[in-house]
């Protein structure tokens, strides 16, 4: 115990060592001295804080920031196992070269340079956080260098031709039946049976139809309720809590979608399940799995992966959306617009497959416009 301005202040000292004690008493008596006159550190108590705690309030802040479930958890995963990695217990153990080898270990290692780059972002929004809540007087992470993703891409994607989207929706619509007859060769299938497969068969390719033709995500897709579309107006709403960016956006149907969504309706409702404002265009028990995608592209006579290691997939479907839109000769502004990317770099290179457009055309476009633009010249000089 000891005296600051005439009040008697008891703290424990935390120490058998003698020596520690009259060095931590000492530190003590400065500090509440400080604070006596109001001179204290405002980062002094929360740079003893066990950081544990902070972590547990930057949790609270991106709950209170109504970011959605998985990012929330995303995030504090990245965090924590840099946490546990470094075994950094208070502020003063987050350190800028500890981070950044920890970073240069998994970019050694078997992650691609997107993982760590999501890994770098958790810290550097949790250091902002930091500053901005005014328990640390720098972010420590700033500066920490973003991997370049472009070179070091692990999942390529490319889009679906005309010939293989239609092999796939005829797979999707015939294998559940097939499938399901093989099995029972010699009793056969009740017809009520029989009309439940074609029914999710239906669904099935439904679904990749209208994922081709919107460019929705799979969180997108399996979010989708029957408020959602209008079928009169031809138009589709992504709400923003189903939607990446958390933005809304309400974006042309193709009129050949718009028109069988009624029929969507009649096979969910035949299913057994509700066609309500609030029900989904494509429920839970009717929605795909990835192993379903991948048996659906196998029974299609289709590679999941080509020999250049780039895969096809559901997300596919949104690559050759957005192709099919650069390919018909789309403004790129007006294809950003509605693949809803926040960088028209995104759009254009990650989105865009070459394979879809005509380059040979585009070529013999343009010297057919040097030679107009020539033999002009050459008018204008007679």
């Amino acid at each position: 115990q000891f005296a600051v301005a005439g009040r008697l202040v008891r703290k424990s000292l935390k120490t058998k060592d003698k020596r520690v004690a009259q060095m931590r008493a000492l530190q003590m008596v400065e500090r509440e001295e400080r604070k006596a006159v109001g001179l204290a550190d405002p980062f002094e108590e929360h740079r003893e804080r066990p950081l544990a705690e902070h972590v547990t309030d930057f949790e609270v802040h991106l709950a209170a920031r109504g970011v959605s479930k998985a990012h929330q958890d995303d995030r504090m995963l990245c965090l924590r196992e840099y946490l546990a990695a470094t075994k950094a217990r208070t502020l003063v153990g987050l350190d800028f070269v500890e981070a950044q080898r920890w970073l240069g270990e998994l970019a050694a290692g078997p992650l691609s340079a997107r993982s760590v780059n999501k890994r770098l972002q958790a810290l550097r929004q949790f250091g902002r956080w930091l500053v901005q809540a005014r328990r640390h007087t720098h972010n420590p992470f700033e500066g920490l260098a973003m991997r370049n993703e472009a070179t070091d891409r692990r999942r390529v994607r490319r889009a679906f031709t005309d010939d293989e989207l239609d092999a796939l929706l005829d797979a999707a619509r015939r294998r559940p039946l097939e499938e399901g007859l093989r099995k029972r060769p010699r009793s056969g299938l009740s017809k009520q049976v029989e009309a439940k497969f074609r029914r999710v068969g239906e669904c099935r390719a439904f679904l990749y139809a209208f994922a081709a033709g919107t460019g929705l995500r799979r969180g997108e897709l399996a979010g989708l309720t029957w408020a959602d579309v209008d079928a009169e107006r031809a138009t589709v709403t992504v709400r923003a809590s189903v939607a990446k960016s958390k933005r809304m956006a309400e974006l042309p149907l193709r009129s050949d979608l718009a028109a069988t969504l009624a029929d969507q309706a009649t096979r969910v409702r035949a299913h057994g399940l509700g066609t309500g404002p609030r029900d989904r265009v494509f429920p839970g028990p009717l929605f795909p799995t990835h192993g379903t995608v991948a048996r659906d592209l196998a029974y299609a006579g289709l590679d999941g992966e080509d020999d250049q290691g780039r895969v096809l997939d559901l997300h596919s479907l949104r690559v050759t959306f957005i192709s099919r839109l650069s390919a018909a000769g789309v403004h790129p502004r007006t294809t950003q617009a509605l693949a809803r990317h926040a960088k028209i770099d995104l759009t254009m290179r990650v989105y865009t497959d070459l394979r879809l457009l005509d380059l040979r055309g585009a070529v013999d476009r343009a010297g057919r416009s040097l030679r107009r633009t020539a033999a002009s010249s050459e008018a204008t000089a007679c």
